[in-house]
């Protein structure tokens, strides 16, 4: 049976966030395309299929759909950004002084006993309470975004409950702290690959997943001794010539040769591993920036 979507409407989020599209029939076999660019599927019910945000540049996508047939759904725009370009929410309207005034007088009766001209007792009234309502709308807003763990202003106090940063982690980004506590608020875990590549994306990385059980040629070369080559699993992903750092002539001795420098990331993965895995991390240098 053919699947079947709701249209986005002028949603805007985040490289390493989620996306929910809502409609019907969704199976394993469905994939989500940002242009044409393949998304990470984290989740999905029969009613909604839930992605990761891929690393794509920032802009407006298409979004479609494409199910186990190959048929391919439209479903609207995104426009992928930083997290400081996230409306606060967008649920929620900023509503100002003009908006609950013409709302209180709304709730008036009509007739001419009710002048609501400027500088008349009704229009002083009504703009009186639409001052009172503003100032309890402003209070609601401010402990919406205090919290929502994407545009809250109290990092401090968001680590604190959560116990971040995590033993091994060094995060000081802004960023990357609203990043590790949408992750933790989100109550997310498991040794699943999904839930590794949705760990991964958090800090724009898009990896390859590897299993012993499931692919024994991508683990030729390793020497396993006694272990058990089941508990192994690779982690395999891309770095730009630009991002390496290489060992010169007037380094230290104890500076790596090659070094792409993101020690987080691999600290990040060592720590939510389950404890009886062995992590191979495997990098490839893509000249992406010398290619025409």
């Amino acid at each position: 049976m053919s699947v079947f979507v709701e249209e986005l409407s002028d949603k805007v989020t985040s490289v390493g966030l989620t996306v929910t599209v809502y409609g019907g029939f969704f199976d394993a076999g469905c994939s989500v395309f940002f242009g044409d660019v393949e998304a990470p599927v984290r989740n999905f019910e029969d009613y909604a299929i839930e992605v990761i945000v891929p690393d794509i540049d920032d802009g407006e996508y298409d979004v479609s759909v494409v199910d186990s047939n190959g048929d391919s759904y439209e479903v609207g725009s995104v426009n992928v950004g930083e997290i400081s370009d996230i409306g606060d929410f967008n649920f929620v309207k900023d509503y100002d002084e003009e908006d609950f005034e013409e709302f209180v007088i709304g709730m008036f009766p009509k007739g001419q006993v009710f002048d609501f001209e400027k500088g008349s007792t009704f229009r002083k009234l009504s703009y009186a309470i639409a001052l009172s309502l503003l100032y309890l709308w402003s209070l609601v807003r401010s402990m919406m975004k205090a919290l929502d763990p994407m545009h809250t202003d109290n990092l401090d106090d968001w680590e604190a409950d959560l116990g971040l940063p995590e033993a091994g982690l060094v995060i000081d980004e802004p960023e990357m702290r609203r990043r590790e506590i949408w992750r933790l608020y989100g109550n997310e875990g498991g040794c699943c690959e999904s839930y590794f590549v949705h760990l991964c994306a958090l800090f724009k990385v898009s990896p390859n997943f590897y299993e012993y059980y499931k692919n024994p040629e991508e683990f030729e070369n390793i020497e396993f001794g006694s272990d058990d080559p089941n508990f192994y699993f690779k982690i395999k992903s891309d770095v730009m010539l630009g991002e390496v750092e290489y060992m010169y002539c007037d380094g230290f001795c104890t500076d790596r040769l090659l070094d792409f420098g993101d020690t987080n990331y691999e600290k990040m993965l060592q720590r939510v591993k389950p404890s009886h895995t062995k992590l191979i991390l495997e990098y490839e240098v893509d000249d992406a920036e010398n290619n025409d």
